[in-house]
């Protein structure tokens, strides 16, 4: 059986990580879930995941980062592609990436941030670097907003791949080379 972190809709509150938060899982957990809940990080914050662990946004995810502070999801331990597995934002998730670097990550499910269902995250201004898969994976009617200006490179992938049946506007991204 997997162990995880779960907030449930019963919480009436959100969970916030401030500025000089390191907000690191424990060996033992293998998912971290926001159940309809909103979730918002502050500029700078790492926020550190052991090798495998699956980030599951069931509710709001909101990292705002900025040009000086930006927000990282990473690796707690070794720097290589897949250490741990993905933002994975469900159907009933949403949320915006904005200013973030997500970087090493990719294990199980060979992709850095997966949307599925209806879920349309925005992702802006982020790197998503040295996945050991795609950058973004997009299944059934998931319709992410990708803004100007992210860079998706260092991927063993795509930058993009669109498993599913809506277009997904991926223009004016930087994807590691100019061609």
């Amino acid at each position: 059986i997997e162990k995880h972190l779960q907030l449930h809709p019963d919480d009436a509150r959100a969970l916030y990580l401030g500025a000089a938060s390191l907000c690191q899982l424990e060996e033992k957990a293998r998912s971290l879930e926001w159940a309809q809940m909103a979730l918002a990080i502050e500029p700078g914050v790492t926020v550190k995941f052991n090798q495998g662990v699956l980030f599951d946004v069931y509710g709001t995810l909101n990292a705002r980062g900025t040009a000086a502070a930006p927000i990282t999801f990473t690796s707690n331990g070794n720097l290589v592609p897949g250490w741990w597995r993905n933002i994975w934002f469900e159907p009933s998730g949403s949320g915006t990436l904005d200013n973030c670097k997500v970087l090493y990550a990719g294990a199980s499910d060979n992709t850095a941030i997966l949307c599925a269902g209806g879920t349309s995250p925005t992702v802006s201004n982020s790197e998503i670097s040295s996945s050991s898969g795609n950058g973004i994976l997009v299944l059934d009617t998931a319709k992410p907003i990708l803004s100007p200006n992210n860079i998706i490179e260092k991927c063993g992938g795509v930058g993009v791949r669109n498993d599913g049946s809506a277009t997904v506007n991926a223009e004016d991204n930087w994807w590691g080379d100019a061609s």
